[in-house]
């Protein structure tokens, strides 16, 4: 989830510097040298992630021990999955997979991103839109806010509306028309539901049946022996 969390924050900033050019003529030259410097501030964060989460835990431990709200529940809590969070960073370091955790997760996180651009694409194009009036990093910043809008607060069962309402804000923020935008917002949220949905039930039909069972059990057998 961390990596996840550095690597989708990179993309919108590099997405939000990419719409700033095209629509206020910033040159190409400083567009590679804030990827460039960008990129790095990533890699370094990740390279010192560990040391970086280490001294958060360092100072909420302080105002744990010094402050009355350190008997907060919350923050006990939020202290605790940090420090699991950590060990956990240390880990995969010790198990020299460092990078392959990384580059597992940026490609994951392209292909989520493109297929969720062309699913927008497939929805807009009979209303008239082409791949050049849909620049991918444009949809990227929509589809990114609607996906942010899952850990608010104020996320409604399965997210209808409240997901909608983000991805229809974003896309007219972004220039597009507002009653395109609602259309595009609904379509592309309740053909997301479906597939969930589908795969979903699909799983649960797989992992209730006997074969899949018996599979578990010798699983299960190998591993004790």
């Amino acid at each position: 989830l961390i990596f996840d969390l550095v690597i989708v924050f990179s993309l919108v900033v590099l997405s939000i510097i990419v719409v700033g050019i095209n629509r206020f003529s910033i040159s190409s030259t400083a567009f590679l040298v804030v990827v460039i410097g960008l990129l790095l501030f990533t890699l370094l964060i990740l390279f010192y992630l560990s040391k970086v989460i280490g001294f958060f835990i360092n100072i909420l431990g302080k105002i744990l021990d010094k402050f009355r709200i350190g008997k907060s529940k919350v923050l006990q809590t939020i202290y605790r999955k940090l420090v699991d969070i950590n060990q956990n960073i240390e880990i995969i370091h010790e198990r020299k997979i460092y990078s392959k955790v990384y580059l597992s997760s940026l490609a994951i996180r392209v292909m989520k991103f493109s297929s969720y651009y062309f699913l927008v694409y497939a929805i807009m194009k009979p209303m008239g839109y082409t791949l050049s009036d849909l620049p991918y990093w444009v949809i990227l910043l929509g589809t990114v806010a609607a996906e942010i809008s899952g850990v608010l607060p104020t996320h409604s069962l399965a997210g209808l509306g409240t997901y909608e309402g983000a991805f229809t804000l974003a896309f007219v923020l972004l220039g597009f028309n507002p009653e395109v935008s609602i259309k595009v917002g609904f379509t592309y949220h309740i053909t997301l539901l479906l597939f969930s949905g589908t795969l979903g039930l699909i799983s649960l039909i797989i992992i209730s049946m006997p074969f899949y069972k018996i599979k578990e059990e010798k699983e299960e057998q190998n591993q004790a022996t």
